[in-house]
């Protein structure tokens, strides 16, 4: 579940330099022997919950741009999870993204997280 941190201004990084980064990351995953039987390991990309705009007014280093971006991420990354033969899941559907910040998940959202997850896994093993 990476991506988030990238909308910031202060890092400044466009969709593409994002989805990069996380291409690079599957990549070092991928080409490494540290699955079963030395073997690479399956890679599952959790896209995060779009931060809120109400993170602008929380943080100085998110604005309307990181919302916007941060709203795209879903569709660019399981984009990714097709073209990098990943397993995909956005969280979006299972968590709520605080509305004090806007930008973490609720407390309670962690084990529905969890719950997803688990479902998530347990179709990709059956």
């Amino acid at each position: 579940m990476l991506g988030t941190n990238d909308t910031r201004t202060d890092i400044d990084a466009d969709l593409d330099r994002i989805v990069h980064g996380m291409r690079q990351l599957i990549e070092c995953i991928q080409s490494s022997c540290f699955g079963p039987n030395f073997t690479s390991p399956e890679v599952m990309i959790l896209a995060p919950a779009p931060i809120l705009s109400i993170a602008s007014k929380n943080f100085d280093v998110y604005d309307g741009t990181s919302v916007a971006k941060s709203k795209k991420l879903p569709e660019l990354y399981e984009k990714l999870a097709q073209e990098k033969h990943c397993y995909f899941l956005s969280i979006a559907p299972f968590v709520k993204v605080s509305e004090t910040e806007g930008v973490h998940l609720e407390e309670e959202s962690h084990a529905e997280l969890a719950k997803a997850m688990a479902v998530k896994i347990k179709q990709i093993t059956l």
